[in-house]
């Protein structure tokens, strides 16, 4: 019986191409899990978690979705397995290059590099401008694979989310020379949104058998829909490999009254009302994380970016005044500096780091001394010393800042404290979502010596 794998799939989007295809399902999981590995030559390279059920090899043909929910990766974190250069990346580009199988790829948010997945393919971020896809590729009557793509041209996702080239790689070059390589899709532009790989030249249809042995092709409005749709021509292309019952007529509605047609003209309507909602809320959901990208970037930046977002927490989200006294005074490019006052007319100067090392050095609580001294004209009662230190581990993993010896010297300091920016992030946090006063929030962040909030005694 025909078996395909559906990875990055939800249970109920394999549900579905299981129940209108008739064949076995099964899901797997692949994606970059932000940590890095160092592969033959020692040359640090993106790792990858993957689960995969059974061999590629025992599959007719492999989808692998990149715009991944974060359901599918909280289902998928214990299976997971971080060892893909090793035993993944062999297996998957053996799979398609020696025809085991049809290979197609969505591209999306969460898309790796192709070449890691053995494709010889380069995904480049798209503008996000375009809102037009169009057929790059002659539309042939005995072409079911051109006129199924030609089919779904009205379920691509646009603006597409990457542009699609060749990468500088021999095996990639010797398609492109040889013709291989097709354009099914670009956008008004006519920068390609998909490509795929054809197996073998023939001398009808314009050249070009149309029998893909790898697809890239841009992110589905449904993606059901062109799962179903590319996995039905595969069984027209490859009916021996991939073979699909005839008697699709059997669970098909046309031998029923108009009652039950209306019951699946009600389905698909509401289905479409469904993919049009979540659409719009996806983009208000992209448009809300622009708008709050200082929640994140206070984890994450350093320099003048840093500063900005700490500025947008401290006046947008704390309600204090904030003004950069550096850009006041005219001096240099690189602002560190910010002067809050609070309600009561108490101003404190605040300085900004950003700190890549695991450890932040003792001297910033110096600097921090000598820049409260310099701008005591001002009128300011303390100095508060943020600090994003090890910004590229993951906050829950960072260690704490100024322990030990460290620990006295900030102590001795009477009119410097220090903030951690994830003790920040976690008070901004309680603000928004509503279970700290902002007033209360207000006096912690400007308490003495080292400043922390436990949200469980609020």
């Amino acid at each position: 019986m025909s078996k395909i794998l559906l990875i990055n799939y939800s249970k109920q989007v394999a549900g579905r191409v299981s129940k209108e295809l008739g064949i076995d399902v099964m899901r797997g999981y692949l994606a970059g899990s932000g940590s890095y590995s160092l592969n033959n030559l020692g040359v640090s390279i993106p790792a990858i978690d993957f689960y995969i059920p059974e061999s590629f090899a025992e599959f007719q043909a492999v989808f692998i979705n990149f715009s991944i929910t974060n359901k599918i990766k909280e289902e998928f974190e214990e299976q997971a397995k971080g060892d893909y250069a090793e035993n993944g990346q062999h297996f998957l580009s053996d799979y398609w290059v020696n025809d085991r199988g049809y290979l197609v790829i969505f591209t999306g948010k969460d898309l790796v590099d192709l070449t890691m997945l053995g494709v010889p393919l380069e995904a480049k971020a798209a503008q996000q401008t375009d809102k037009t896809a169009r057929m790059g590729m002659y539309i042939n009557k005995d072409n079911p694979l051109r006129i199924s793509l030609n089919e779904q041209l009205k379920n691509i996702k646009m603006p597409a989310s990457h542009y699609l080239s060749v990468s500088d790689d021999k095996t990639a070059k010797k398609y492109l020379e040889s013709g291989y390589l097709d354009h099914p899709y670009t956008n008004s532009s006519s920068k390609s949104i998909g490509l795929y790989i054809d197996s073998e030249q023939d001398a009808g249809d314009y050249g070009w058998n149309d029998s893909p042995q790898v697809m890239v092709l841009p992110t589905f409005k449904s993606l059901s829909s062109i799962t179903t749709a590319l996995t039905r021509t595969f069984s027209i292309l490859s009916p021996k490999l991939l073979p699909i019952s005839d008697k699709e007529w059997i669970s098909s509605d046309v031998y029923y009254p108009k009652s039950v047609i209306d019951y699946q003209d009600d389905i698909n309507h509401t289905l479409k009302l469904a993919e049009q909602r979540v659409e719009k809320l996806e983009d208000a959901k992209s448009k809300e994380i622009v708008k709050l990208a200082a929640y994140l970037g206070v984890l994450t930046q350093t320099d003048d970016e840093l500063v900005e977002s700490t500025r947008w927490l401290l006046s947008e989200v704390l309600g204090l005044s904030v003004i950069d006294v550096d850009a006041e005074n005219g001096k240099g490019n690189r602002k560190e500096d910010l002067l809050i006052t609070k309600n009561d007319g108490i101003k404190i100067l605040v300085e900004v780091k950003g700190i890549k090392a695991e450890y932040p050095s003792p001297k910033h609580i110096g600097q921090a001394t000598n820049h409260f001294i310099r701008k005591s004209k001002l009128g300011v009662e303390k100095c508060i010393l943020i600090i994003n230190h090890d910004y590229e581990t993951e906050p829950l993993q960072r260690n704490e800042a100024y322990n030990g010896d460290d620990s006295e010297l900030l102590e001795s300091v009477e009119y410097v404290s220090y903030l951690d920016t994830r003790v920040l992030h976690k008070i901004c946090l309680a603000v928004a979502n509503g279970n700290l006063l902002k007033e209360n929030a207000v006096e912690i962040i400007t308490g003495d010596g080292r400043i922390t909030y436990d949200e469980s005694k609020q």
